[in-house]
């Protein structure tokens, strides 16, 4: 996480040494999306202008929630289940297309990797002298990994709060499809879950500098 923010960082004094007409103008944005901190990930995206009101956007996501001491981690990634801990990364890339000075419509592609570590109570199979035993144990540490891939499409609102920086809100619809393990924990029960199969709202708030 640290790495992003100096990315964002340098980003900023690039900004702020750029000349005041390029600036009126910018070619490239860097933005964060802070509150998704919240929930252990860290994103931050990189846009590029291809046209005056044409926009080709990537964006970068690391998501990390760890068990700290006795306390088990609850995420919404996990479908609200308590967890041992959480590893993952993404990407998304976006078009964007401004039909206002302000306003535009997006389309997005997104992949997500997720690795869960929870506890779970499993039946243990083994054979000793020709015969085969059944073990039932619990509070077995276990691993599960998802696969995630979705697309939405969103209407957004890009102001700018001076020559430097801008908020972006937007929001739409999206649909999700998630490979994993179906003998292990799904974690799929939530619109938000590493594991959610199907439509989910496409929103979100970012902060960013343009140069």
């Amino acid at each position: 996480m640290k790495t992003l923010y100096v990315l964002l960082l340098g980003g900023l004094l690039v900004a702020t040494v750029a000349p005041a007409s390029a600036r009126r103008d910018p070619r490239y944005t860097i933005a964060m999306q802070p509150f998704q901190a919240i929930n252990g990930t860290a994103r931050f995206d990189l846009e590029k202008r291809l046209s005056e009101k044409e926009w080709i956007q990537l964006g970068l996501a690391m998501h990390t929630v760890t068990r700290r001491g006795n306390e088990i981690q609850v995420t919404l990634l996990a479908d609200d289940h308590e967890i041992n801990r959480l590893r993952g990364a993404g990407a998304t890339l976006k078009y964007k297309y401004f039909f206002h000075r302000w306003f535009y419509y997006a389309a997005a592609v997104d992949y997500n990797r997720y690795r869960v570590r929870y506890n779970d109570n499993v039946m243990h199979t083994y054979k000793e002298d020709g015969l085969t035993f059944h073990e039932y144990l619990e509070n077995i540490d276990t691993r599960q990994d998802f696969n995630k891939f979705s697309t939405s499409f969103t209407v957004g609102l890009q102001s700018s709060v001076s020559r430097v920086f801008f908020v972006d809100v937007f929001a739409g619809l999206g649909y999700a499809y998630s490979f994993y393990d179906e003998d292990k924990e799904s974690f799929g029960s939530s619109i938000f879950s590493a594991g959610h199969r199907g439509t989910f709202p496409a929103c979100g708030l970012r902060f960013g500098i343009a140069f």
